[in-house]
């Protein structure tokens, strides 16, 4: 067999036809008829040049040194890409433009919704801990340390309240001793 042809398998592979629905179909033929697609509506646009551009020049063929062929293709090649470069660039601009005005448009378009949203979860969030808190203080744990505290500041004043007591006690017995040590004697000086 040569190079690049193909066996003939006619009649090997039979079966149903899915398209027509047709039993015991030659599938290898079939897949070889099936119609060309027709690109005869389609109309080629000649190459729009300005003024101020020059046509990219055909790569001429030389069939007997290889290799020119070769640097005049690639030549033509970079002509090409060179002349076509501002037309990218341009494109590409616009298409970063258009990107960035869609993105803020978005972001505007966005923001009221997330700014609503956000103020929504934090109101839940606050109502949430409020009644989680109003809960866990009516728990019998919560009321018994409530009642503690209360009663331990109750004891901290009474007996703060008792050592200023016991202070003056204690400063009026000393002013008393103080002065019964000196009454009715006589100090001389001299």
């Amino acid at each position: 067999m040569a190079f690049g042809s193909f066996p003939d398998y006619t009649g090997v592979f039979t079966g149903t036809d899915t398209s027509t629905g047709k039993r015991n179909v030659d599938l290898y033929k079939a897949a070889f008829k099936a119609s060309a697609p027709n690109f005869s509506s389609y109309s080629a646009q000649a190459p729009v040049f300005s003024s101020t551009q020059t046509p990219v020049p055909s790569p001429t063929y030389d069939n007997k040194n290889p290799i020119d062929n070769i640097l005049n293709t690639a030549q033509a090649i970079q002509t090409f890409e060179e002349a076509r470069y501002p037309f990218e660039l341009q494109k590409f601009r616009q298409m970063s433009d258009i990107a960035a005005q869609q993105q803020l448009k978005q972001a505007y378009d966005l923001y009221p919704l997330l700014s609503q949203a956000g103020r929504e979860a934090t109101e839940r969030n606050l109502a949430a801990s409020m009644a989680s808190l109003r809960t866990k203080e009516q728990m019998p744990s919560s009321v018994q340390n409530i009642m503690a505290s209360k009663q331990a500041q109750a004891t901290s004043a009474a007996a703060g309240e008792a050592d200023r007591a016991r202070a003056v006690a204690a400063q009026q017995a000393a002013a008393k001793d103080y002065a019964g040590r000196f009454a009715g004697q006589y100090i001389q000086v001299g």
